[in-house]
């Protein structure tokens, strides 16, 4: 198999997407991303002989934009390795060779789970990919779905069936304050996925389109239930880069939510009504 056959293998593919979510879909080079429409590519920081691309830790990729991709390259940019892992935790040695080549050695404890070190910062998400099944499962379904498919992401263990992963337990009132609901809810959505084969056989669909698109990160506390807590999340990514405030761009909103216009308006003016959102004299939208 030729290094571009691997580049086009499922396990690189997964393994592509970890490290750009890793990174929330953004160049750590120049900052552009997936908010920027920008294509992104993954980098591998060092080669390894007889290493898989799949198969090498997540410390030695980084996520870079086609132009800051090909300007490392070209060495136009340098971007030196820097062993993220805790030291207590994972060493790396580096050995100068009579050629002046660098060798890693590295010592990782067997058990040892880089995403424990930030399990503590860890936010709550939907993914994007999810709206594409809008209009199959509810608002509260697709809430449950995307903070079992965050844990079973962060804990990621393949299983024996294309697309799916091990699924991880999470507690009903856990999802139960994360998607505002209650817990009888909660309940009755995994009863639902499970019988819409979303869950299956504790594994979980997980398919490239559900996290390709990356997430909007869900404030906590607002209320708010259902679609109104993810728009209102989708508004408050959004505004976050024009000052708070934004277009209304009803068309654009209903194509991207797979919905229709009158759905988003009206989902304005509910959110307007409950003081998250203010019409400024200009139409503009004020994002609370």
């Amino acid at each position: 198999m030729t290094y571009e056959e691997k580049l086009k293998s499922p396990k690189w593919q997964k393994k592509r997407l970890e490290i750009m979510q890793r990174d929330n879909f953004t160049c750590v080079v120049c900052g552009k991303g997936i908010k920027d429409n920008t294509p992104l590519q993954v980098h591998h920081l060092k080669y390894l002989k007889n290493v898989e691309p799949w198969n090498y830790a997540d410390d030695y990729l980084i996520t870079l934009c086609d132009e800051c991709h090909s300007k490392v390259h070209e060495r136009t940019i340098i971007i030196p390795f820097i062993k993220i892992a805790p030291s207590k935790e994972a060493s790396i040695q580096i050995l100068k060779q009579d050629d002046n080549r660098e060798k890693e050695e590295i010592n990782i404890e067997q058990n040892y789970k880089r995403e424990n070190s930030y399990k503590k910062e860890r936010t709550s998400i939907f993914y994007r990919g999810l709206l594409s099944i809008r209009e199959q499962i509810s608002s509260t379904d697709a809430l449950v779905y995307s903070v079992l498919l965050q844990e079973s992401i962060y804990n990621k263990q393949n299983s024996d069936e294309q697309d799916y992963l091990v699924l991880q337990r999470v507690s009903n009132s856990k999802i139960s304050r994360i998607c505002e609901c209650e817990r009888h809810s909660v309940i009755l959505s995994i009863k639902r996925l499970i019988d819409r084969q979303f869950i299956k056989d504790d594994t979980i669909y997980c398919p490239d389109r559900f996290i390709q698109h990356g997430y909007i990160k869900l404030p906590n506390n607002t209320k708010l239930k259902g679609w109104q807590l993810v728009f209102y999340a989708f508004l408050k990514s959004l505004s976050s880069n024009y000052n708070g405030s934004i277009d209304t761009w009803a068309s654009k909103m209903a194509e991207y939510f797979h919905s229709s216009k009158y759905a988003i308006l009206s989902l304005i003016r509910e959110l307007t009504r409950k003081g998250y959102v203010k019409r400024m004299k200009n139409g503009n939208l004020l994002i609370n």
